[in-house]
């Protein structure tokens, strides 16, 4: 049963979530000249589309499923994010509205529709959408800005994140008399206790009895931020002095310019949206080989896990790399970062080290459009992708940078 669109289109969908989009769209385009007519299967064609960087044909696609089926929620939210993708935030925003009134009681549109917002730098709407995210961690005892009780700011999402929006933790310990606490994966606890004011607990440590919580991802909401008013100042995480004391030795053998290295995020087998999108972040073999013509650097790895890439001579002590202080204090050693988005550049950022951000076309909403720099991190540098997928345009402008650093 070649011809049997149903099971066309499953396997369509379960490429997705296997991490091949290339073998979902040959399924789905089978299917869709199968079935013209059905609205799921035109739908699955433009994910596949969208999840191989392909934006603009999953656009079209994604009109077509609209057509066929007007007011649908999830082909709305569909279509608003393929036309972020391509850069058409005005009219992805205004697709993703229809998506929140068509049914207003989902948390995921609403989500969306606020990463699309934050992204064009509308923070004071995006920031109250933000809070229809499903991570978003509930309490029946919660703050309200002003107590003297304890108070447990409780993390979410990935390590990123924590990193970028721990800089809101001592704010929130200056608008209360009580003591206030964080909580952080383990392997970033002991970088995190450098943040002023605020005393750092891990998944083995007791919580505070009594204490009021608050997200942590929510208090941009409550400080009312705006890129004007963002909390920039940097170093807000600091390294070991030791450990950063350590680095230095090791690395004082080493010719050059030292240079640390991040070239690849996390893949989320399962997870077919952010799968795809750790696949479009992340660089592909031989993308670094150019900088191998820059001359008098080194280039240091601080990518954990990941067999080091062919092309480009990069020292690799990773193995040593067992939590984020460690990591924390080779960056403070090195002279620049180069890095993919991910944790890595957060860090750099965090630490107030220069890092140069090697961003994708179809950018992550918190570093906005139409920039070269960050408001998050005043370090940071942006070099985007002028086309999805154009890494070696990337790298070569890197390069050019790199001669001139």
């Amino acid at each position: 049963r070649s011809d049997h669109p149903g099971a066309l289109g499953n396997l369509a969908i379960t490429m997705l979530i296997l991490g091949r989009p290339e073998i979902a769209i040959r399924y789905a385009e089978q299917a869709v000249r199968v079935a013209p007519g059905s609205h799921p299967l035109r739908m699955r064609l433009g994910l596949a589309l969208h999840a191989c960087g392909r934006f603009k044909e999953a656009v079209a696609q994604l009109r077509e499923a609209c057509g066929m089926e007007p007011g649908h929620g999830d082909t709305l939210t569909a279509l608003g994010n393929a036309l972020g993708a391509t850069g058409a935030v005005r009219e992805a925003i205004a697709t993703l509205r229809e998506a929140v009134a068509a049914r207003p009681d989902n948390p995921g549109y609403h989500t969306n529709l606020a990463y699309t917002l934050l992204r064009a730098g509308q923070w004071e709407e995006g920031w109250r959408e933000h809070e229809y995210r499903p991570e978003r961690p509930r309490s029946a005892r919660v703050w309200n800005g002003q107590t003297d009780a304890p108070l447990l700011l409780r993390h979410e999402q990935g390590i990123g994140d924590i990193i970028q929006f721990c800089r809101f933790a001592p704010l929130a310990a200056q608008r209360t008399a009580g003591p206030v606490f964080l909580t952080v994966p383990r392997p970033l606890r002991d970088l995190s206790r450098s943040l002023r004011g605020v005393s750092i607990l891990s998944a083995d440590d007791p919580l505070p009895a009594n204490a009021y919580q608050f997200p942590l991802l929510s208090l941009p909401l409550l400080f009312n931020t705006t890129p004007a008013t963002l909390p920039a100042e940097v170093p807000y995480l600091h390294a070991d002095p030791t450990l950063v004391t350590h680095w230095r030795e090791r690395l004082s053998i080493l010719p050059g310019l030292c240079v640390g290295l991040t070239w690849a995020g996390n893949p989320r087998l399962g997870t077919v949206s952010l799968g795809a999108t750790d696949r479009r972040r992340s660089l592909p073999e031989n993308a670094l080989a150019p900088l191998a013509g820059v001359p008098g650097t080194t280039f240091v790895s601080l990518q954990v896990g990941d067999v080091v890439p062919s092309g480009l001579e990069i020292v690799d002590r990773s193995s040593e790399l067992t939590d984020f202080a460690q990591t924390a204090a080779l960056i403070m050693a090195l002279d620049l970062v180069i890095a993919v988005d991910t944790a890595v550049a957060h860090q750099a950022g965090a630490l107030g080290k220069p890092v140069w951000l090697l961003n994708r076309f179809d950018t992550d909403w918190r570093w906005m459009d139409g920039r070269d720099d960050s408001p998050w991190y005043p370090t940071m540098r942006q070099f985007r992708q002028e086309c999805p997928g154009d890494w070696p345009g990337v790298i070569e402008r890197v390069a050019r940078a790199l001669r001139d650093y």
